[in-house]
């Protein structure tokens, strides 16, 4: 995994796991991700898809973490 650049097809767990900061992120988005079981499976398109959000806004705001 690139550990430098949070990418749009990287799994929510990836990210938490590699970067736990980025849980305010999440938080503050209002998503469900941080405790979620399904964030195994999920990448950061289907959050942003499922909640209705730019996936490139979602990934800069991680970014912006990390």
């Amino acid at each position: 995994m690139d550990t430098s650049r949070i990418r749009s097809e990287l799994r929510v767990d990836q990210v938490l796991e590699q970067w736990p900061q980025t849980a305010a992120v999440f938080i503050q988005a209002k998503t469900a991700c941080v405790g979620c079981y399904l964030r195994r499976f999920c990448t950061l398109q289907d959050v942003a898809s499922f909640y209705g959000l730019r996936a490139e806004t979602l990934v800069e705001n991680l970014q912006e973490h990390v």
